[in-house]
């Protein structure tokens, strides 16, 4: 699963906002177009969904109307001032799920 994040910031113009927006769905489609790959290469069933909205809240609902037993998540580990003025979905979910969470380091 992918979610692109559709909050808008005031301080953009629309036509900036319809870039970003564009471009966070080019990568979420690529990378759902990753894993697929990757889990068809050894023959590993995967159900695949790009959405959009607040990306741990859509998460969680996700995990919530699906009957998701665990919810395995990618984390690039970042720490400091980055992470403080990116937040981290990964740990918001954490925090407002009730279900287990893995979460598992990604690289490159």
């Amino acid at each position: 699963m992918s979610v692109v994040d559709t909050r808008e910031y005031s301080t953009l113009s629309d036509a900036k906002w319809l870039t970003i927006e564009r471009d966070r769905t080019e990568r979420g489609e690529s990378a759902i177009a990753d894993v697929r790959k990757r889990a068809d290469e050894r023959d590993v069933p995967v159900e695949t969904e790009l959405l959009r909205g607040i990306p741990h809240e859509e998460i969680l609902d996700y995990a919530d109307e699906n009957d998701i037993e665990v919810v395995v998540m990618g984390t690039h580990g970042r720490s400091g001032v980055e992470h403080f003025l990116n937040g981290s979905v990964t740990e918001k979910v954490i925090r407002n799920s009730t279900l287990p969470i893995l979460v598992v380091r990604v690289t490159a």
